[in-house]
């Protein structure tokens, strides 16, 4: 086998290889879809004579290098600031 053959026989098992890789992503890409679906479509009910029926929310900045930015406004001839906070709410709900 000359040094060409050598190199298609290397060149079509690599794209065996990636249709493989991206086959496997995309089959699971439509199984992570298909349990997002389920889980969003599932009602989440609370009951008065839950343990805990309150709700609790935490509010606090989001911390790191990307917790503000800043937008150059021409138009106003003045700079826009922003800090940007992150919520976490529950509830206690559980499926029904």
């Amino acid at each position: 086998m000359n040094k060409v053959d050598s190199l298609k026989k290397v060149i079509k098992d690599l794209t065996y290889v990636a249709l493989g890789v991206v086959s496997l992503v995309v089959v699971v890409f439509i199984i992570h879809v298909i349990n997002v679906g389920k889980y969003n479509a599932e009602w989440r009910v609370v009951t008065p004579d839950s343990t805990a029926t309150q709700v609790m929310v935490d509010i606090h900045p989001r911390g790191g290098v990307t917790d503000s930015w800043v937008k150059n406004n021409s138009g106003l001839g003045v700079n826009l600031n922003a800090k940007i906070y992150e919520m976490v709410i529950n509830n206690n709900t559980h499926g029904s």
